[in-house]
């Protein structure tokens, strides 16, 4: 046999005293304003450590944060150049990867793939028209819930050889290469081989282009 707690006990138990037990006979007039106080004080106290333990719950509930989520494209950088053709990869670095489900990669609205293990990448032979492009990783987690990361814009050049850009390798990128030629560089455009140097190398690479029409 057990009594269950309820929360209208007090004023339950302070009835009970102020109407039955405070009209015995045999009590005197003192006593039963020393237990009417007594009855009192309980009640007032169990009242206030019910209100205490019950405001210190819905803080307990207010505080309580659903986890962050969040997802991100880390590689490539923004601003990043391909020359077409070429291979793009894509990585996503995400959050609580133990509880994804799958991510999807997105170049514009086209859907480049899908991966469902951690690190979480995608590698595709990039054959698209010049321009730029946004690139876009898909969370979704096994509850349901999609993050989608803030887009990365890339740009997609004819060849390197065209240092302007245009579609075509013709005498003006001949200009620009020939207005670098000896300049040491870690990046730049004109540096055609990538040895920190435009020299010759870099001009024999550009005859060897030269009239090229990507358009």
């Amino acid at each position: 046999m057990y009594i269950r707690y309820h929360k209208n006990i007090p004023v339950r138990l302070f009835t009970i005293f102020k109407f039955h037990v405070m009209r015995l006979p045999y009590i005197s007039g003192h006593r039963r304003v020393l237990i009417f106080l007594l009855t009192l004080g309980l009640t007032s106290v169990n009242i206030a450590m019910m209100g205490q333990a019950s405001g210190q719950a819905m803080r307990t509930i207010s505080t309580k944060k659903s986890p962050s989520v969040s997802c991100e494209i880390s590689i490539p950088v923004e601003g990043y150049i391909y020359y077409d053709p070429d291979i793009i990869f894509i990585q996503a670095m995400v959050t609580d990867p133990l509880e994804v489900l799958k991510v999807d990669f997105y170049m514009d609205s086209l859907h480049l793939g899908t991966d469902y293990q951690a690190p979480y990448h995608n590698m595709n032979l990039f054959n698209s028209p010049m321009g730029p492009y946004k690139l876009r990783a898909k969370v979704t987690y096994y509850t349901g819930e999609t993050v989608t990361s803030s887009p990365v814009q890339i740009f997609v050049r004819c060849v390197r050889e065209d240092l302007d850009n245009n579609g075509r390798v013709n005498i003006n990128d001949f200009l620009i290469l020939l207005g670098s030629f000896g300049n040491h560089c870690v990046t730049c455009h004109e540096d055609l081989n990538d040895d920190g140097y435009v020299n010759t190398q870099d001009y024999l690479r550009f005859l060897g282009n030269l009239g090229l029409n990507c358009d």
